[in-house]
């Protein structure tokens, strides 16, 4: 399964910056510089975050006590949110199809 989560991620990386490249021709150097920084703080906090939900989700199926239902699904809209924030942030705000908001990640 976290293979799976890793080629679905990465895939998700890979279609945002080609759908934002013609967008980032029109930036500042300034501008570029700016969102690739952040891009790259999203990458981590969303691979962080997928992680801990990957990690919980363990964690409710052996029955541990400090693993909720409420808590993973709180993660996993924090983890839409940072989704749709690196959209906005790489991809210009453009959407690729394949990603639309419910996909099963998200």
């Amino acid at each position: 399964k976290n293979a799976n989560l890793q080629r679905e991620l990465d895939l998700f990386f890979e279609k945002v910056a080609e759908n934002g490249s013609t967008f980032v021709r029109t930036l500042t150097v300034e501008e570029r510089a700016k969102r690739a920084i952040l891009g790259s703080e999203l990458e981590d906090e969303i691979f962080d975050l997928r992680d801990k939900i990957v990690d919980m989700e363990n964690s409710l199926m052996r029955g541990e006590s400090d693993a909720s239902i409420d808590k993973i699904k709180e993660m996993r809209s924090k983890f839409a949110n940072l989704k749709q924030s690196y959209i906005e942030i790489v991809g210009g705000g453009d959407l690729p199809i394949y990603f639309g908001k419910n996909t099963p990640d998200s």
